[in-house]
């Protein structure tokens, strides 16, 4: 007999799919005052039901050049206006090749032979994510063409979205299936100014702004019921953290409650092994059960910013040009998690460590702190030194140097080449700078799902660059 072989473990992750479309296009444009397109896609791929592989996407799009009209040409600081509107439907297919095919996992060995167990069930309805989008907007170009405005309204309506829902019992393993069943909706406006500031043979200066607004909802379910995450009516983008009552100065300040058995108990979290004391802090017992845990979670707002846009900047002066981009966020809601010992108390490395002094913690001699007491330093101790309470909320602004480049073309007199056309030497940087009144170090890497800066996220790279351009 041969010597026995090791075992030997084969994987594969082979997967395939396919997509075919078709596309047609009309456009149509009367006097340069009535323009009109029209176009429709049909679509279908392998990822969904065998059912519904295929989907229909239209959409229209109508205009107005009221600047050409006859009665509009007394208007002589009127160059251009039109107004715009859009109708558009669209599909968005998932990645995963088998998702609505149904498949199987490996699960526990049974007699030295490995079982299969079903991962996901099959669903031959499966099939495309729909969005349609509503758009109306103003174009007006005045003074030669100098100033340019641009205003939009849309809204976008979500539907089909995939997500699992519950099937009754528990069957094959899983007692969930994929399905088309969830909707979300955003709405906004976009607002965008050009200036031709100066116009000249050996300097030009353009300046823009602009400026947008979105307000997303959580609208549809499969059974009409909140997630966990997620309400039907609010954002799906808000911060859930716990309400922060203060420190308990005395004893008479901590909420008491009886348990099944009679026995009186105070205010604990997730089990009575961390009992409220003084010179803790208070969290709202939201559903009043005696218990701080992730029931007790609540929705302090949505993380979207009240504006946001852009600043940019354009300047050529004999061969010389600079260019300037700004970015800006307005109005928006984060936690700053590590200002309050979010890792003070663990080993976990990340980009800041916070500081602190003796001063900050509670103690009989300094009954007016603003943190807990350190014997509270347990993980236990949900919203203590976790940093996931509101009062580390903050409403916050920022405008960031997104980009500068300065360049200088060369004259074309130094190149006799008949080959060489211009050479263009640049310098250009990114995130150069930041103003914020955020305490925290870089409010653009924050998630905007949650809204919360745990620490993990390094800020944005700083970046400097050196390039020629040479055209042939």
């Amino acid at each position: 007999s041969g010597e026995a072989k090791p075992a030997r473990n084969f994987d594969s992750n082979k997967e395939d799919q396919a997509m075919l479309s078709f596309l047609g296009r009309a456009a149509y444009g009367y006097k340069k005052k009535y323009l009109g397109e029209f176009s429709v896609r049909r679509d279908g791929s392998s990822v969904f039901g065998s059912n519904v592989r295929w989907g229909t996407f239209p959409s229209v799009g109508l205009g107005w050049a009221f600047s050409e009209e006859r009665f509009m040409k007394k208007l002589w600081w009127l160059s251009f206006a039109k107004l715009r509107a859009s109708w558009g439907r669209s599909g968005q297919k998932f990645q995963e090749p088998y998702l609505a095919l149904g498949v199987l996992s490996e699960t526990d060995v049974f007699n030295g032979t490995a079982g299969l167990v079903t991962a996901a069930l099959a669903n031959k309805d499966l099939t495309w994510e729909n969005s349609d989008q509503y758009d109306v907007g103003l174009d007006l170009q005045v003074l030669d063409y100098r100033l340019k405005f641009k205003l939009d309204y849309y809204y976008k309506y979500s539907s089909n979205l995939l997500m699992q829902k519950y099937l009754p019992g528990n069957f094959f393993y899983t007692g969930k299936v994929w399905d088309n069943i969830s909707a979300i909706s955003n709405e906004g406006i976009e607002f965008d100014v050009q200036a031709d500031l100066i116009r000249s043979k050996d300097l030009n200066l353009s300046v823009g702004l602009n400026v947008s607004h979105n307000r997303n909802l959580f609208r549809k379910t499969d059974n009409g019921e909140d997630l966990n995450d997620k309400v039907l009516g609010r954002p799906v983008y808000g911060i859930y953290t716990y309400q922060d009552e203060g420190i308990v100065k005395d004893e008479s300040q901590i909420p008491y409650h009886y348990s099944q058995t009679g026995v009186r108990m105070p205010l604990y979290f997730v089990n009575p092994n961390y009992p409220l004391r003084v010179g803790g802090r208070k969290i709202k017992d939201q559903n009043m059960d005696g218990r701080i845990d992730n029931s007790d979670l609540y929705y302090a707002g949505s993380t979207l910013p009240t504006a946001y846009g852009g600043v940019n900047a354009h300047l050529d002066w004999k061969g010389f040009n600079v260019d300037l981009l700004f970015s800006y966020v307005l109005g928006r809601k984060v936690m700053n998690m590590v200002q309050n010992s979010a890792f003070t108390f663990n080993k976990s490395v990340n980009p800041l460590m916070a500081y602190f002094k003796a001063s900050d913690y509670w103690s009989k001699d300094n009954p007016n702190a603003t943190k807990p007491a350190l014997e509270f330093a347990d993980p236990g101790y949900l919203g203590h030194f976790d940093g996931n309470v509101d009062s580390n909320i903050e409403n916050i602004r920022f405008l960031r140097l997104k980009q500068l480049v300065l360049g200088y073309t060369l004259p074309a007199a130094w190149f006799k080449s008949k080959f060489v056309k211009s050479v263009n030497v640049y310098l250009s940087g990114e995130n150069l700078f930041m103003l914020s009144n955020y305490t925290g170090l870089d409010p653009e890497v924050i998630d905007p799902y949650t809204g919360k800066d745990d620490g993990s996220q390094y800020p944005l790279n700083r970046k400097l660059t050196f390039g020629i351009n040479v055209k042939f």
